[in-house]
């Protein structure tokens, strides 16, 4: 199908996000993949009035293809892409953004060929990606989850800060830089005291937010630091579908095998979600040592010829669909229904 062929069903914009200046491409949908590099280019800087001329390049874009915009693409870049989707919001009249993992734009842009990287070739890459794969727009967060997430991320922060000062102690023989180093751990412990306390702060004063709190927290090796972490990058889990939010942390276990060949197995496909998959590795190593069924289930997937490393991934994605689960469902943790075994499909025979 052609370009223009095509166009009447709609375009999107693609928008390669820095600092100071934006790199702007758009795709019809329907359009020869083939094309992909061929496509229109605008650079415009990132500001409200780079913003401004976006807009205007969008209307004079939908006139000359007598078609409309239908979403604005850019990648997850934290703070930027969250901003940038903001602003173009209060300017109305345009289609809402859809904020996308960067590693799914990196393995379309290579399933179209793309081989080397620049703004312009990334801008045109996330405009096709919109147009074949019309993602959902970013869901808009409540000005509760706007602080909570950012509180969050700045204790982690200071957590991984005051670690790395306490690795660096036990090597330090200087007097000083003992003294620096206890310092530096000591002051990293007041300010996770008092990030946790305005954690909870604003956790308890949202009504939404304390009760998912509240119910996440009945999850033994959960606990109150991971279910903030939960809800301040993943908001509310009863959004997700099970595959979707599994797939959103990255929890699949990663397998090479091809026919006779059997590669090693039990890293992780990864993908987004790097903060909570990270404190669910932890949470699931410490709910081992604590809770018997869990722990139990861990070792039925040893017996089965799982590695150490693949039951490690099954016992953080069984936290995080536990997680889930009671949130969809309302009411606190419960053991039997937690670990319940799925029954086994039947299969017919005629």
């Amino acid at each position: 199908m052609s370009n223009n062929a095509s166009s009447a069903a709609g375009f999107w914009v693609g928008v390669d996000l820095a600092q100071d200046s934006l790199q702007i491409s758009r795709a019809p949908i329907g359009l020869e993949v083939s094309l992909w590099s061929r496509l229109p280019q605008i650079a415009l800087s990132n500001t409200a009035q780079g913003r401004d001329q976006l807009a205007g390049w969008i209307a004079a874009q939908a006139v000359a293809l007598g078609a409309s915009c239908r979403g604005i693409v850019v990648e997850a870049t934290g703070g930027l892409s969250r901003r940038f989707a903001q602003a173009l919001e209060q300017l109305g009249g345009l289609p809402p953004v859809s904020i996308v993992n960067p590693f799914f734009v990196k393995s379309f842009g290579r399933s179209l060929g793309q081989r080397s990287k620049n703004d312009k070739l990334d801008a045109a890459v996330l405009a096709v990606f919109g147009a074949v794969q019309q993602p959902a727009p970013a869901a808009a967060l409540t000005p509760a989850q706007e602080r909570l997430r950012e509180l969050d991320r700045l204790r982690q922060g200071v957590v991984q800060h005051q670690t790395a000062w306490k690795n660096s102690l036990r090597e330090a023989r200087d007097p000083l830089a003992r003294r620096v180093g206890e310092q530096q751990i000591e002051l990293a412990a007041k300010q996770i005291e008092e990030l946790g306390g305005r954690i909870a702060e604003t956790i308890a004063k949202d009504d939404d937010l304390r009760r998912q709190h509240q119910l996440l927290d009945s999850v033994p090796g959960i606990g109150p630091c991971l279910a903030a972490t939960i809800l301040a990058e993943l908001g509310d889990l009863s959004a997700y579908h099970r595959d979707a939010l599994v797939g959103y942390v990255g929890l699949f276990s990663r397998e090479k095998r091809s026919g006779k060949r059997q590669g090693r197995g039990g890293g992780l496909v990864k993908g987004g979600g790097a903060r909570v998959r990270r404190a669910l590795g932890l949470a699931a190593m410490a709910v081992v040592r604590s809770n018997q069924p869990i722990k139990e289930f861990g070792l039925r997937l040893v017996a089965r010829g799982k590695t150490k490393m693949c039951a490690l991934t099954a016992l953080m994605r069984k936290l995080l669909l536990i997680a889930r689960a009671i949130v969809v469902s309302g009411k606190p943790y419960n053991p039997a229904e937690a670990l319940r075994e799925k029954p086994k499909r039947r299969v017919a025979h005629g």
